[in-house]
């Protein structure tokens, strides 16, 4: 095992502590199984110990560090040589659409169904709260790709929600 100075492993640690959770909860969903997402967690520090030195600070540690776990996933589904083509998200719904297990289960289900360019940004922006400017770090995007992907995801997804209420009201 190759040697690190004590600093980077103090400042790789400091960012653990910090930011674990959130590639846990992003990579959990887009993989879909905790075993998958706890590999993740652990690649994605790995690298980032690796990669200190290459890291710049243009983009945010916590940006730095989701991009890491974007290529992490992307290099497990190429390996996996899966149907999938790209990443799949499905993120927890935040406390805000906590409401009820119902709500959360319908929530969920209507953000896997959404197209996987729709289930990035709605997961980065809205789950994690990227802004626009990591969030198209993150995707390697524009800016204004990310502000009319967004737009549309969300449209999209609204409309998804209010045709399943109409589906659950018509068939109670």
């Amino acid at each position: 095992m190759e040697a690190y100075p004590p600093a980077v492993r103090e400042e790789v640690s400091r960012l653990y502590e910090r930011y674990a959770d959130d590639v846990y909860r992003y990579a959990r969903f887009a993989l879909g199984g905790e075993d998958d997402a706890y590999d993740v967690v652990q690649e994605v520090f790995l690298r980032a110990l690796r990669g200190w030195s290459r890291f710049r600070g243009e983009a945010s540690e916590r940006t730095w560090l989701l991009q890491i776990a974007r290529n992490v996933m992307c290099d497990k589904f190429r390996r996996r040589r899966s149907e999938q083509a790209a990443l799949r998200c499905a993120p927890v719904p935040d406390s805000k659409w906590q409401h009820t297990v119902e709500a959360s289960v319908v929530i969920e289900s209507a953000i896997r169904r959404l197209r996987d360019s729709y289930q990035q940004v709605v997961i980065l922006r809205h789950i994690e709260g990227l802004t626009v400017e990591e969030t198209a770090q993150v995707l390697g995007w524009n800016e204004n790709k990310v502000r009319s992907t967004t737009h549309r995801a969300l449209v999209k997804l609204r409309d998804m929600l209010s045709d399943d209420d109409e589906t659950e009201v018509g068939g109670h």
